[in-house]
């Protein structure tokens, strides 16, 4: 009888119920991009998703090489919305596979926490899911045609994370950014992607800044210099393209070993020391010398400890003072060590900081290629 018992539970195993449950690959909606926009009764969803359909349905738009379909539906909610696109797809939604997460500006300017309620309760949602705001619409980006058999989703996808290599972006997860949103004193941030036209007319995925929030309310978008000391500031980026003028000339340094510590004085909990440290490769120089001499490298080290640490002190003072934000992780250091002082502070933070005292201070070195010279060390 034992023997007979064991048996039924091993056939029970394999063979599962006489039901087929499985779903076949067609009948589901492989979703690579989504993008939620206001619309005047609620929002509107745009869902790129793989072809896997023979023909086409109602309510859809092929991308130019039939690799992927364009679904749109409004609702008053993002789940109502996502019901009209399951019916005009005529497919299972298949939420893990999305490898990016848009919110039109509007969407963002109106606090985004209630317009990503269901990507935080959708079970099938990635919790490490990429997040970022469109410049203008999310659906621009998700129906923009960027050329043969290319997946808006993949180039999305690549130009996020790229961003710690190159300076020009960043990459947030979902997890990430509704943290720093239910923070009472940690500004969130997101990039901001737009598509424009090139030089041949062409469609272009670029970074157009990067987007603040404070209590889950849009504040700021940073740009060029500003966000250059923000991702510096908190140390966002393994390498950076730096621009100085030496001499009326132009030098390109490639910016590496990126290394930055925000510390709270230890008397006053208002003060505040920011250290970066960093090491640069001369990899182009418009000189009409051969070589640059010990003294020109001493000058540009110069220059670009001055020009990293200006754009950190702009960075500093535009979030402080004119965003009322902190997006350097002031208020997380004044908590772990000034508990008390920080619950004084807390619901007035945006009128705190703009008492904030920084000292910045930019430490690098500089390197020949094919000679190494290191200086200040």
């Amino acid at each position: 009888m034992k023997f007979l018992s064991v048996l039924l539970c091993i056939v029970l195993l394999f063979t599962g119920c006489s039901q087929d449950t499985s779903t076949e690959l067609s009948n589901r909606l492989i979703i690579e991009a989504i993008g939620i926009d206001s619309d005047e009764n609620g929002y509107k969803v745009s869902v790129l998703a793989l072809n896997t359909l023979q023909t086409g349905s109602a309510g859809s738009t092929d991308s130019p090489d039939g690799i992927a379909k364009v679904f749109t539906a409004k609702g008053n909610s993002i789940a109502d919305a996502f019901a009209q696109i399951d019916l005009i797809s005529a497919q299972i939604p298949l939420y893990s596979q999305a490898r990016v997460l848009l919110i039109g500006k509007e969407v963002a300017e109106n606090q985004p926490l209630s317009a990503l309620n269901f990507f935080i309760r959708e079970y099938t949602t990635r919790d490490d899911i990429p997040v970022a705001v469109a410049e203008t619409t999310a659906n621009k980006i998700i129906t923009a045609d960027l050329g043969k058999n290319l997946l808006v989703s993949k180039v999305i996808d690549n130009l996020l994370s790229s961003g710690i290599r190159n300076g020009q972006t960043v990459r947030v997860p979902l997890y990430s950014f509704i943290s720093r949103l239910l923070n009472k004193t940690d500004a969130a941030y997101l990039p901001v992607l737009k598509v424009e036209k090139n030089a041949q007319k062409k469609n272009e995925l670029r970074s157009a800044g990067v987007a603040l929030f404070a209590n889950d309310n849009y504040t700021a978008t940073l740009k060029a210099a500003t966000m250059d000391g923000f991702l510096y500031a908190n140390n966002l980026v393994d390498s950076a393209l730096l621009e100085i003028e030496y001499k009326d000339k132009n030098i390109s340094l490639s910016v590496r070993k990126i290394k930055t510590k925000t510390k709270i004085n230890k008397k006053d909990p208002s003060v505040f020391s920011v250290d970066i440290s960093f090491s640069c490769d001369i990899i182009e120089h418009n000189s009409m010398k051969q070589d640059l001499d010990e003294q020109d490298i001493r000058q540009i080290k110069i220059l670009a400890q001055e020009k990293i640490k200006k754009y950190i002190e702009d960075f500093l003072y535009f979030t402080l003072h004119d965003c009322g934000c902190d997006s350097l992780g002031f208020g997380k250091r004044i908590r772990n060590k000034y508990p008390t002082y920080y619950e004084q502070i807390s619901e007035k933070y945006a009128s705190f900081l703009k008492n904030i005292q920084t000292t910045v201070r930019a430490e690098g070195s500089v390197h020949r290629p094919g000679r190494e010279v290191l200086l200040g060390k």
